[in-house]
Protein backbone atom coordinates (compact mmCIF):
# COMPACT_ATOMS: atom_id res chain seq x y z
CA UNK A 1 0.00 0.00 0.00
CA UNK A 2 2.75 2.59 0.74
CA UNK A 3 4.06 2.10 -2.83
CA UNK A 4 0.68 3.01 -4.36
CA UNK A 5 0.39 6.09 -2.21
CA UNK A 6 3.86 7.27 -3.17
CA UNK A 7 3.08 6.77 -6.85
CA UNK A 8 -0.02 8.97 -6.56
CA UNK A 9 1.98 11.71 -4.83
CA UNK A 10 4.71 11.51 -7.48
CA UNK A 11 2.17 11.80 -10.31
CA UNK A 12 0.56 14.79 -8.60
CA UNK A 13 3.89 16.55 -8.15
CA UNK A 14 4.83 15.98 -11.77
CA UNK A 15 1.53 17.22 -13.20
CA UNK A 16 1.02 20.22 -10.92
CA UNK A 17 4.22 22.10 -10.21
CA UNK A 18 3.71 24.12 -7.04
CA UNK A 19 5.08 27.63 -6.74
CA UNK A 20 6.97 27.98 -3.44
CA UNK A 21 5.35 31.41 -3.01
CA UNK A 22 1.82 29.92 -3.19
CA UNK A 23 -0.11 28.87 -0.14
CA UNK A 24 -3.00 26.44 -0.49
CA UNK A 25 -5.82 26.51 2.06
CA UNK A 26 -9.05 24.59 2.56
CA UNK A 27 -12.03 26.47 1.16
CA UNK A 28 -14.03 25.91 4.35
CA UNK A 29 -11.22 27.23 6.52
CA UNK A 30 -10.77 30.47 4.60
CA UNK A 31 -14.46 31.20 3.98
CA UNK A 32 -15.22 30.84 7.69
CA UNK A 33 -12.16 32.85 8.76
CA UNK A 34 -12.83 36.06 10.65
CA UNK A 35 -12.40 39.13 8.47
CA UNK A 36 -12.79 37.32 5.13
CA UNK A 37 -15.58 38.57 2.89
CA UNK A 38 -16.93 37.49 -0.48
CA UNK A 39 -17.95 40.44 -2.68
CA UNK A 40 -18.94 39.95 -6.33
CA UNK A 41 -17.18 36.59 -6.49
CA UNK A 42 -13.91 37.86 -4.97
CA UNK A 43 -12.54 37.12 -1.49
CA UNK A 44 -11.20 40.01 0.59
CA UNK A 45 -9.17 39.80 3.80
CA UNK A 46 -7.53 36.49 2.89
CA UNK A 47 -3.93 37.63 3.46
CA UNK A 48 -4.75 39.09 6.86
CA UNK A 49 -6.54 35.88 7.89
CA UNK A 50 -3.57 33.77 6.77
CA UNK A 51 -1.11 36.00 8.61
CA UNK A 52 -3.09 35.52 11.82
CA UNK A 53 -3.48 31.77 11.28
CA UNK A 54 0.27 31.19 11.02
CA UNK A 55 0.64 31.81 14.75
CA UNK A 56 -2.63 30.24 15.90
CA UNK A 57 -2.91 26.62 16.98
CA UNK A 58 -6.12 24.62 16.75
CA UNK A 59 -7.80 23.87 20.08
CA UNK A 60 -8.84 20.43 18.76
CA UNK A 61 -5.80 19.01 16.91
CA UNK A 62 -3.15 21.44 18.23
CA UNK A 63 -1.73 22.00 14.72
CA UNK A 64 -0.97 25.53 13.57
CA UNK A 65 -3.09 27.38 11.02
CA UNK A 66 -6.52 27.59 12.62
CA UNK A 67 -8.70 30.40 11.27
CA UNK A 68 -11.99 30.10 13.19
CA UNK A 69 -12.14 31.69 16.61
CA UNK A 70 -15.01 31.33 19.05
CA UNK A 71 -17.47 34.21 18.74
CA UNK A 72 -18.05 34.36 22.49
CA UNK A 73 -16.44 37.42 24.09
CA UNK A 74 -13.22 36.55 25.89
CA UNK A 75 -12.96 32.98 24.54
CA UNK A 76 -9.56 32.21 23.03
CA UNK A 77 -10.39 28.82 21.47
CA UNK A 78 -9.64 28.54 17.75
CA UNK A 79 -10.22 25.76 15.21
CA UNK A 80 -9.65 24.56 11.68
CA UNK A 81 -13.02 24.23 9.91
CA UNK A 82 -12.97 20.41 9.89
CA UNK A 83 -11.76 20.28 13.50
CA UNK A 84 -14.61 22.59 14.52
CA UNK A 85 -17.15 20.19 13.07
CA UNK A 86 -15.43 17.21 14.75
CA UNK A 87 -15.25 19.02 18.11
CA UNK A 88 -18.98 19.78 18.09
CA UNK A 89 -18.74 23.54 17.63
CA UNK A 90 -21.81 25.46 16.48
CA UNK A 91 -21.35 27.03 13.04
CA UNK A 92 -23.79 29.83 12.20
CA UNK A 93 -24.21 30.03 8.42
CA UNK A 94 -26.11 33.34 8.64
CA UNK A 95 -23.05 35.31 9.73
CA UNK A 96 -20.26 32.71 9.39
CA UNK A 97 -19.50 32.68 13.09
CA UNK A 98 -18.44 29.83 15.34
CA UNK A 99 -19.14 29.04 18.97
CA UNK A 100 -17.01 26.45 20.74
CA UNK A 101 -18.75 23.57 22.56
CA UNK A 102 -18.57 25.50 25.86
CA UNK A 103 -20.26 28.58 24.35
CA UNK A 104 -22.61 26.87 21.89
CA UNK A 105 -25.64 28.42 23.53
CA UNK A 106 -25.58 32.02 24.70
CA UNK A 107 -26.33 32.34 28.44
CA UNK A 108 -29.88 33.54 27.83
CA UNK A 109 -30.61 30.84 25.22
CA UNK A 110 -29.50 27.67 27.01
CA UNK A 111 -31.80 24.71 26.38
CA UNK A 112 -34.35 24.30 29.12
CA UNK A 113 -34.45 20.93 30.88
CA UNK A 114 -37.95 19.53 30.89
CA UNK A 115 -39.35 19.14 34.40
CA UNK A 116 -41.78 16.30 34.86
CA UNK A 117 -44.02 16.12 37.95
CA UNK A 118 -42.59 12.76 39.01
CA UNK A 119 -39.05 14.19 38.90
CA UNK A 120 -39.86 17.36 40.82
CA UNK A 121 -37.86 18.02 43.99
CA UNK A 122 -41.11 18.70 45.82
CA UNK A 123 -42.12 15.09 45.34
Amino acid sequence: MPTQRRRVVDVFEEEVPLDPDELWVHEGCIIWASGVYLVNGRLYGVQEALDGARDTSCSHCMAMGSTLGCYSKGCTLSYHYLCATEAGCALNEDNFSLRCPKHKFPQNHRPVKPVYPEQSERG
